[in-house]
């Protein structure tokens, strides 16, 4: 789990139909690129926890000392609670989106990294090639899947808004890839259970029957 930027980039950020972060704006600050590109490095000291694939389709999770140990905790709860919060601005137009689900705590970090192992999990379900695996999980195939069988379920109660706006319900870090949504959708549910955002529980509630083999939702089995 990601723990968030000290410098906001993400008004300057470069996005694609469905809201992904693919980027940055070439006139953003310089603080603004060295900011987002710091952020979207794949280090494990950049993480609260860091999940990555092991032997026969297992996980392995290492905590990040800096955060979890005694020196480090209270500060990092401290951070990370203050992550969950919104600006807003006197005229209540939003100066900063909470980064990490509202309502959600420190020790729910754990549950962002077990969205992820659902995810992959699911993945694993579906075929055996570790290199196909490996595959659909950077292109959040069985993530993109869950959302949009939960986003139409939603557009079944009424017209839904774009689907960045969509995704920010949950949180900001819930728009940089639909892996992330599930994820951050696993955080939210957690926390507030059935006070959670709706495409929330709504992606919950779709992985859950994936995983059972539910009748409705093809499974894209490739074995």
């Amino acid at each position: 789990m990601k723990v968030a930027p000290e410098y906001d980039f993400f008004k300057w950020v470069i996005r694609n139909d469905i809201g992904d972060v693919t980027g940055i704006a070439d006139d953003a600050p310089d603080d603004a690129k060295k900011a987002f590109d710091e952020f979207m490095r794949d280090d494990p000291l950049d993480e609260y926890l860091y999940l990555e694939p092991a032997e026969d389709g297992r996980f392995a999770v290492t905590l990040n000392e800096k955060y979890f140990g005694k020196e480090g905790a209270a500060d990092a709860a401290a951070k990370y609670l203050e992550s969950t919060r919104k600006v807003l601005a006197p005229d209540g137009s939003v100066i900063r989106y909470n980064f990490h689900p509202e309502g959600s705590m420190f020790e729910h970090v754990v549950c962002h990294d077990l969205g992820h192992m659902t995810e992959w999990m699911l993945v694993n379900m579906r075929c055996s090639d570790p290199a196909d695996r490996a595959v659909m999980r950077r292109l959040c195939t069985v993530a993109g899947q869950i959302y949009g069988e939960a986003k139409k379920e939603l557009s079944e109660s009424g017209e839904l808004p774009s689907d960045l706006e969509l995704r920010r319900g949950i949180s900001e870090c819930a728009t940089l890839n639909l892996s992330e949504t599930f994820a951050e959708a696993m955080v939210d549910y957690t926390a507030n259970g059935e006070k959670a955002n709706a495409l929330s529980i709504k992606m919950i509630g779709v992985a859950r029957r994936i995983y059972r083999g539910e009748p409705g939702i093809d499974t894209g089995n490739t074995e």
